[in-house]
């Protein structure tokens, strides 16, 4: 999990979330969830690989992983700049 904090020059917060990998095993996305909820970015940068496509013919894709694609959902409806670069 890597995550950067960027401040610019009107003090507005960007987060940059590379690589969550929802839909594997090892996604802790209980702790990301958590995570998501406790911030409050101006800008949030999703870049890379956030859901593990591979995994959808395993058919493992667990109601938490939902939850944090529902957070970010929730985030962006409340303002927040969400952007996604593919990876």
């Amino acid at each position: 999990m890597f995550v950067q904090r960027h401040a610019n020059n009107e003090n507005k917060t960007t987060l940059r979330r590379l690589h969550m990998h929802l839909g594997t095993y090892g996604c802790h996305e209980k702790q990301l969830n958590s995570y998501l909820k406790s911030i409050q970015p101006k800008t949030l940068v999703l870049n890379g690989d956030i859901i593990d496509i591979w995994n959808f013919r395993k058919r493992y894709f667990p109601k938490d992983h939902f939850k944090v694609v529902r957070t970010i959902l929730k985030m962006a409806a409340s303002g927040v700049d969400v952007h996604y670069i593919t990876g």
